[in-house]
């Protein structure tokens, strides 16, 4: 895929590859339990309330932030501030869930928007070269890259997908990955993440091009009933690709970050 770019096992700041090695290592403990999911960057939780606080607080203690995915916006703000007082920031994204049957027909009937000679690939297991080439897109988007392992889907399986060039130069990717437990308060819902387009083709619709395209194959692939995305308040043009893609925000449901690092974490 054009040049070859330099892979990353683990990405980001130091906190961050710290975080990366955590989970990886604690793949199968955190797999087992229903309310955790492996975000391969930060260790998500479905349930605090269920997870217990205490083990929460433990938890932030020793890698400095948690996500606390697509939980009750009406009162996770306070319990937050109850429990940790005012010494972590909460940044916030609002969820976007989308069913299958929209989301199918949505993307099924977008215009064709890619130039002549351009395509698409999905791939559950890319080659390094890809990896390398989504790890420093997402970079230069000021996406957190997902380190390799995750992308290799050794841990949970994931789809990349991406639009390449006529000269095999990556334009646009997305991610979609199978995370959650089938027992736990997301079971049949895949995870969309990580979409990136390029600065030189923005404007010609590629990511919501890219996304479609994602969200078809990873259907085929894990069979999910449905997505789930989040998009920060001001990213508009993000929410503006998840709702032509049929996904809906859900005014309910939040995820924030519990960061206690003073780093950033992603856009």
């Amino acid at each position: 895929m054009g040049t070859r770019m330099s892979v990353q096992e683990f990405t980001g700041s130091e906190v961050h590859r710290n975080i990366q090695r955590r989970l990886l290592a604690r793949h199968a403990e955190i797999a087992a339990d229903p309310v955790l999911g492996n975000g391969g960057r930060v260790l998500n939780v479905l349930d605090p309330e269920a997870f217990g606080w205490d083990r929460l607080v433990a938890e932030v203690k020793q890698d400095s932030f948690v996500a606390l995915t697509a939980v009750d916006r009406a009162t996770v703000y306070d319990q937050v501030r109850a429990v940790f007082g005012t010494e972590v920031e909460v940044p916030s994204w609002d969820v976007f869930l989308g069913g299958s049957g929209i989301v199918g027909q949505r993307c099924t009937t977008l215009p064709d928007v890619l130039p002549e000679g351009w395509t698409f690939s999905s791939c559950a297991k890319p080659d390094p070269a890809t990896i390398g080439a989504v790890q420093e897109l997402n970079s230069l988007c000021g996406v957190a890259a997902m380190p390799a392992w995750y992308m290799r889907s050794d841990v949970v399986p994931q789809i990349t997908t991406c639009i390449q060039t006529a000269d095999g130069t990556l334009a646009a990717c997305a991610l979609v990955s199978d995370r959650y437990h089938v027992d736990g308060p997301l079971a049949g819902t895949a995870f969309l993440g990580s979409v990136s387009v390029s600065p030189d083709h923005r404007g010609k619709g590629l990511g919501v091009a890219v996304t479609a395209q994602a969200l078809i194959d990873s259907a085929h692939a894990y069979g999910w009933t449905y997505v789930l995305s989040q998009a920060a308040s001001d990213n508009a043009a993000s929410r503006a690709m998840l709702e032509r893609c049929g996904l809906i925000r859900d005014p309910t449901r939040v995820t924030v970050a519990i960061n206690a690092s003073g780093a950033a974490i992603t856009r």
